[in-house]
């Protein structure tokens, strides 16, 4: 859960990548706790990268409706680039 994401969760992350994909929901919540994480990320020296998923589908909501292959091609198709991103959110949050 992103409300209880940590820099000490980052920093176990850090020892086996440095490459994050951050993929919450896509409403206000989800935008709010993907600005949490992506922070702390960063400051860390994370390469972070962002998907956002269909309006009101959770992770595990799409993965239980589509499956884990759609949701990985979805991930792999729909990366956006964090400044873009930034620029989106301030509409959505």
């Amino acid at each position: 859960l992103s409300t209880s994401f940590t820099t000490n969760h980052a920093s176990v992350l850090k020892k086996y990548t440095n490459n994050v994909i951050i993929c919450y929901d896509s409403d206000s919540a989800g935008i709010n706790s993907s600005k949490k994480v992506i922070n702390i990320l960063l400051n860390m020296g994370f390469n972070v990268k962002l998907v956002l998923l269909p309006l009101g589908l959770d992770p595990d909501e799409y993965y239980q409706k589509y499956g884990p292959a759609s949701l990985k091609d979805y991930i792999d198709n729909n990366i956006i680039p964090l400044f873009s991103w930034k620029n989106a959110a301030m509409n959505i949050a």
